[in-house]
């Protein structure tokens, strides 16, 4: 009987193992070595720049996991904010960098840049393009990340725009999880136990 409860153990801490080595990583956004700027912009604008930009509040602390090659998941990554409220048209050019912390430092940049009109103190519409369509981000554990940002209109009529960033999983590599290391911790705990057994039984001449 307990000869059969090791096996088992050894069988459910092999599966475990096995599970554990198809677990991919976690990709952690790292908001403090990420950024955005505009370099420059010109137009009508009365009373200071036409538009500024920032990181998007929610973006510390975002993470992916994906579970299969293809999954993907949209952020949001860019606030844009009027800085005028005069009626405006401008160009502009911009660079953002999405960094990550995990599963170690990496990171994706892009520049771009388009054009804007302000009416009402509203953003009305407007062109963004970036100069790649897509960056890939490849990690050393391996993986790699499709980083791709939003681009297209900035028509939304209102006083802040959001441009989102997407990750896409391109290559994965699994990474190993110490999941069986208690299972085979027991597992090897009632084989000492049943060796115990045996010596004292074959020590004691009434057993």
């Amino acid at each position: 009987m307990l000869k059969r409860l090791v096996l088992s153990a050894v069988v459910v801490a092999g599966a475990s193992g096995m599970a554990g080595a198809a677990t991919y990583p976690t990709f952690v956004i790292d908001a403090a070595n990420s950024s955005v700027q505009i370099t420059s912009q010109s137009g009508s604008c009365v009373g200071g720049p036409c538009l500024s930009v920032e990181l998007f509040p929610t973006l510390a602390g975002s993470s992916f996991t994906p579970t299969a090659v293809g999954d993907s998941l949209r952020i949001p990554f860019i606030r844009w904010t009027l800085g005028s409220d005069a009626a405006a048209d401008f160009t502009y050019n911009i660079v953002a960098t999405l960094a990550f912390s995990a599963p170690d430092a990496a990171s994706a940049t892009n520049v771009g840049g388009g054009t804007g009109v302000v009416l009402s103190g509203t953003i009305v519409g407007g062109t963004l393009v970036w100069d790649d369509a897509s960056v890939p981000v490849q990690f050393a554990q391996g993986s790699i990340l499709d980083v791709a940002f939003q681009g297209g209109t900035l028509n939304r009529s209102r006083t802040n725009v959001t441009t989102r960033a997407l990750l896409t999983a391109t290559a994965l590599v699994p990474v190993p999880l110490p999941a069986a290391a208690p299972l085979l911790a027991g597992a090897l705990g009632l084989l000492g136990l049943a060796g115990l057994r045996r010596r004292r039984r074959a020590a004691d001449p009434a057993g």
